[in-house]
């Protein structure tokens, strides 16, 4: 074999050898990479969220016994002047789930009315908490929050009013000016009261806390 064909061979070989070493070079980085991004997938999927935010408040857990809540890390300014917050039941991520319909349109009024359309609400106990908490959540703003099973949306918006009735979703919509329907899916014995309530309550406090400042 020539001298010079023998030169073009071995020339050959080694640029091959190069490309095959880049290819394996490049896979093997790949590879690497695909790992570690699993790694780090995996760790992050192990380990529990401890802090959230929903509409610029930013909550976190605290657990008691069995039961998980939701605290206020963003607290507010009471009428009285003093710092006030609230915990709530359910999961924040889980909360911006929750329809709120005519949320934009939302006032604060001295006299806030709620009923009950049917049913006792008491939904294993949770009925009672869910009001309780709306009820020192909107006297902490200043205002008074009062059942009334009388009371009717009034045209002219006089107060807030407040319909709480069974449906086949969780949601809370605007049903005129100043009035709203807490649509709570399930029944007496076992009810998403706390959602719809606690959905109601988290909106006017991220809306309170910006007129505020």
């Amino acid at each position: 074999m020539p001298k010079e064909e023998k030169e073009d061979n071995g020339k050959k070989v080694r640029e091959e050898s190069k490309r095959e070493n880049k290819i394996l070079m490049i896979t093997l980085i790949v590879i690497g990479i695909i790992i570690v991004a699993g790694i780090v997938y995996f760790i992050s999927a192990g380990k529990e969220q401890t802090s959230f935010n929903y509409e610029g408040i930013n909550f976190t857990i605290e657990k008691i016994g069995n039961l998980t809540f939701y605290d206020t890390a963003t607290l507010a300014t009471s009428a009285a002047g003093t710092p006030f917050g609230f915990r709530i039941r359910t999961n924040p991520n889980e909360l911006k789930n929750v329809p709120f319909y005519g949320s934009e349109n939302f006032n604060f009024t001295a006299f806030n009315l709620y009923k009950f359309d049917n049913g006792t609400f008491s939904c294993k106990g949770y009925g009672a908490i869910s009001i309780a908490n709306l009820y020192r959540t909107i006297t902490e703003m200043g205002m008074q929050f009062v059942n009334d099973q009388n009371a009717t949306c009034d045209s002219q918006g006089k107060y807030n009013f407040f319909l709480l009735k069974y449906g086949n979703e969780t949601q809370v919509k605007q049903i005129g000016y100043n009035c709203y329907e807490l649509e709570i899916k399930g029944n007496d014995s076992e009810c998403e009261i706390l959602p719809a309530t606690e959905k109601l309550m988290v909106d006017m406090y991220a809306k309170y806390i910006n007129l505020s400042r």
